[in-house]
């Protein structure tokens, strides 16, 4: 999971107005995951702007996030995704039914492995242009 989100970082290209300062990737209730991004990946930058990892427990921990992780669900979910409306934040989850709206990402096995459906639309609303490559990559279910 962590090799996915800093890929989705590195092959995406967001808004202007996103460039400046550190870029930033909030994982919601995965400290483990947290502490393996920024062990296997912090000292690699995203273009010009050093990569900052937050591990957050409560949508109110969110300061427009570049990418947002979750495995939440339900209203957990529905306030996580209130919480970055209209911001450019690549929303990723994981293993849910459907590529829900507000989601750009969405983490799913597919046999032994783990891959990648997308919600072209939803990135796109939030002014985040998906990457050849990572578009490439995405499966369909």
């Amino acid at each position: 999971k962590g090799q996915y989100l800093f890929q989705f970082a590195k092959g995406n290209d967001w808004p202007s107005q996103s460039k400046s300062g550190p870029f930033v990737v909030a994982i919601h209730n995965k400290p483990a995951l947290a502490t393996e991004l920024a062990n296997k990946y912090g000292t690699n930058p995203i273009g010009a702007q050093p990569l900052t990892v937050q591990s957050i427990e409560d949508p109110s921990e969110l300061e427009a996030p570049h990418v947002l992780y979750t495995e939440a669900e339900g209203e957990a979910l529905k306030d996580l995704l209130a919480a970055v409306k209209g911001q450019p934040t690549l929303v990723v989850t994981a293993l849910q039914p459907e590529l829900l709206s507000g989601v750009s990402f969405n983490l799913i096995k597919k046999g032994d492995n783990l891959r990648y459906e997308i919600n072209f639309q939803d990135a796109e609303k939030r002014g985040i242009l998906v990457g050849n490559r990572i578009a490439s990559w995405a499966v369909n279910r």
